[in-house]
């Protein structure tokens, strides 16, 4: 019932899992001296990617994964449309995977916490290796480091 909903509510958690990956990988970038720039990619579906930006002469586009107790919940077709385009337009396909967790719920112990599902209840989410710009190459899965 919670990965149905999940999915249905996909479209909302990716808004709120872009805000968060790009405030991370601005912290980690902003660590060194670079040259790096965002580059605005479509906030509407469909896109094959949900963030993008250039570091010194290359362009990595970036797919979220969103992630619950093991499970992944971003669609499993994204990330092959994703590669297959990443390649014709000759960029650096990365993978940001991100954590979905609950916030505990504002009810006392013993009553029922009843999940509607137009209505996620409070959830965080969270990069799943923060101390550095948690990317993996999307075919290779090793870490980028720039």
């Amino acid at each position: 019932m919670l990965d149905e909903i999940l999915c249905h509510k996909f479209d909302e958690l990716i808004l709120k899992a872009k805000d968060v990956a790009m405030d991370h990988i601005q912290k980690m970038i902003s660590k060194t001296p670079s040259d790096f720039v965002w580059i605005q990619s479509e906030s509407i579906r469909p896109s094959f990617d949900d963030i993008r930006f250039q570091y010194e002469n290359q362009v990595f586009s970036v797919l979220i994964k969103i992630f619950h107790n093991g499970h992944e919940i971003t669609p499993p077709k994204r990330q092959k449309t994703f590669v297959d385009e990443t390649r014709k337009h000759n960029m650096i396909p990365c993978i940001f995977p991100i954590e979905f967790e609950f916030l505990p719920p504002d009810c006392q112990p013993g009553e029922p916490n009843p999940i509607d599902p137009e209505n996620l209840p409070e959830y965080d989410l969270i990069p799943r290796f923060s101390e550095d710009l948690n990317l993996f190459h999307a075919e290779t899965d090793a870490a980028i480091s720039l």
